[in-house]
């Protein structure tokens, strides 16, 4: 049996003839509440990751959050059949790309139990790299710190740590 083959994210083309297969990590769900209903949502938003680590914006619109919301889960795994390419116009974007997927009615959602992508949604630099201004311009970085020393691990407690810092 032939494997399935996926379009990247990168790759999707607004003036493709066939319809795009792709193959995605949900990485966040967030929804969008009605003005006018306030118990209701009018749309859906999410981030998702294909396996090369790229990522897009998505929306799902009011009409048709009924038949994508059980599939929509962080972390889910997804194959996407026809998903639909625009405009990302929003002024609030959380991925630096121009374009976001919408899942509309001729868009199929089946869960995939494979995905050989990155575990988490981030891509790692080394902080020498952030030194030394390597990193692409619009990366969003998080520094969590740098390690100066390390102790032995030695069932030390605070104290001693103290004293060899005197």
């Amino acid at each position: 049996m032939e494997a399935q083959k996926f379009t990247m994210l990168h790759e999707i083309d607004v003036l493709r003839s066939t319809p795009s297969t792709i193959k995605v990590k949900v990485l966040k769900v967030w929804s969008v509440k009605d003005n006018n209903k306030t118990n209701e949502d009018f749309l859906l938003e999410m981030v998702f990751m294909n396996e090369l680590g790229n990522r897009m914006q998505s929306t799902v619109f009011k009409q048709d959050i009924f038949r994508f919301k059980r599939y929509l889960n962080e972390n889910a795994t997804l194959t996407i059949v026809n998903p639909i390419l625009g405009s990302n116009a929003s002024n609030y974007k959380v991925i630096d790309c121009p374009n976001k997927l919408v899942l509309n009615s001729s868009t199929h959602v089946n869960p995939c139990s494979q995905f050989d992508g990155p575990t988490f949604g981030f891509k790692f630099y080394s902080f020498k790299s952030v030194i030394d201004k390597e990193i692409p311009l619009k990366a969003t970085i998080d520094i969590i710190g740098h390690v100066v020393h390390v102790f032995k691990d030695n069932n030390s407690n605070l104290r001693d740590v103290k004293k060899m810092q005197d």
